[in-house]
């Protein structure tokens, strides 16, 4: 039996959604230095963790203010070189890796495609395309590229290092100990505010930019149901061959879409009520 950490701040999606104006980019890279140092530790037991998004992501915070964060819910984990459960694919559907929603083996690779997604809902506040149905329409179009948006200000190192997580090959994807290095180096820049060097200098004007635009940004969502946010049992068949041009836009994918067709039904019967967010 797994123990928990009682989480008084609740699921990093929660806590995004309460306190975003108040999460300059120090708390937030401090989040993602931990979260990527629990999937290191996943990762180096040779376990890929299987349904990682941010409503399995726990934020506690102790009574000196000090915030943590830590995945949890690992039912659905398992060793890398076992099999998926009778080749099902389970989870939130933006958080899925294209190639599992090809029905390809689920990979340690898959998980970093995830905290490329949760790397843009630490920038924006918001879910992955929350203004779109989780349904077939927008299987089609992460297979073909689709993306979720940054907020306006993110610093470019940050999207660069989203976009190799969010890359459509796998084996283009960053592992888990390098993207900890890469946020550990902006999160001692930021937290020493000081800089060492010219290439330092610029990450820090860059995420101290970024900070000022933090209070301008919209954090209103439509209604947003629990049940959308909730991992679920993905059933599709006949998925086209996946185009490799990563991070395409809506409007480009209009042509795609026209000409492709996808065979894909969320079973409510399957929907795992325990783990709905809060």
């Amino acid at each position: 039996m797994i123990v928990f950490q009682y989480a008084n701040q609740g699921s990093l999606h929660r806590f995004l959604s309460l306190n975003f104006r108040e999460l300059y980019w120090k708390i937030k890279l401090n989040q993602l230095v931990d979260i990527s140092k629990n999937l290191i530790k996943v990762h180096e037991a040779e376990y890929v963790h299987g349904d990682f998004h941010s409503g399995n992501i726990l934020q506690h915070r102790y009574l000196n203010g000090d915030l943590i964060s830590y995945i949890a819910d690992l039912g659905l984990s398992r060793k890398k070189d076992e099999s998926d459960l009778e080749g099902s694919i389970y989870g939130v559907l933006p958080y899925v890796a294209p190639e599992v929603l090809n029905k390809q083996p689920y990979t340690i690779t898959a998980d970093i495609y995830s905290f490329g997604i949760i790397m843009t809902e630490i920038s924006t506040g918001k879910p992955p395309h929350y203004d779109i149905e989780y349904d077939e329409t927008l299987a089609i179009q992460i297979f073909n590229g689709l993306r979720p948006e940054f907020a306006k200000g993110t610093p470019e190192c940050y999207i660069q290092l989203a976009n190799q997580c969010m890359d459509d090959n796998p084996s283009n994807r960053p592992s888990a100990s390098y993207i900890y290095n890469e946020l550990t180096g902006w999160y001692n820049i930021v937290n020493r505010n000081a800089a060492k060097d010219e290439n330092e200098l610029i990450i820090l004007k860059a995420f101290q930019s970024a900070d000022t635009i933090i209070p301008t940004l919209s954090t209103k969502l439509p209604i947003c149901s629990e049940d959308k946010l909730t991992s679920k049992l993905l059933n599709f068949k006949n998925l086209s061959k996946q185009v490799n041009s990563s991070f395409i836009s809506p409007a480009k994918l209009s042509k795609t879409l026209d000409s492709t067709s996808i065979d894909l039904s969320i079973s409510d019967d399957f929907s795992d009520d325990d783990n709905k967010i809060s």
